[in-house]
């Protein structure tokens, strides 16, 4: 990717990404079974020693994250806005997944990705993600504070 100067619309970043490759690789662990979920429900327990879906789909935002912090100011971050993951094949724990991302679309601070997952045998999950990249701070300060501060109970 050319190098850019920095620029404080995020507009002006994610047009640099479309076309973006970023490839990761992962060992998955015991962290990422299904059954680390068991204290939500004990269905989860039930189920056989496999990486979790909602693993999977942390695993697919990574090099997309990875990619679009490289092209965005220091106090700009990324939020997922879309996920679309297809869960294909179980993953054993123990295996070393190649997790590839393409940026396929980026307009203004938005962009689009499609990530493959593959574990040396076969393709086991594929994903299209969406991201917006926005102000950290103006994000906070507008979206999250009035939901944060009138969720904390008020005392008499």
């Amino acid at each position: 990717m050319p190098a850019r100067s920095w620029s404080p619309d995020p507009a002006a970043a994610t047009g640099w990404l479309r076309g973006t490759v970023r490839t990761v690789r992962y060992q998955v662990t015991a962290a990422d079974s299904v059954r680390r979920l068991a204290g939500r429900s004990v269905e989860f327990a039930r189920k056989p020693d496999v990486v979790a879906s909602a693993r999977l789909l942390e695993l697919c935002e990574w090099p997309c994250m990875d990619a679009v912090r490289d092209a965005i100011a220091p106090a700009e971050c990324s939020l997922g806005a879309r996920q679309h993951l297809d869960h294909q094949a179980p993953i054993a724990i123990g295996a070393e997944l190649t997790i590839t991302a393409r940026c396929t679309v980026a307009t203004h601070s938005y962009s689009e990705w499609e990530v493959d997952v593959h574990d040396g045998h076969e393709v086991v999950g594929q994903a299209t993600l969406a991201f917006v990249v926005v102000d950290q701070d103006t994000f906070e300060r507008q979206r999250l504070r009035p939901k944060t501060t009138s969720a904390i109970p008020k005392t008499a």
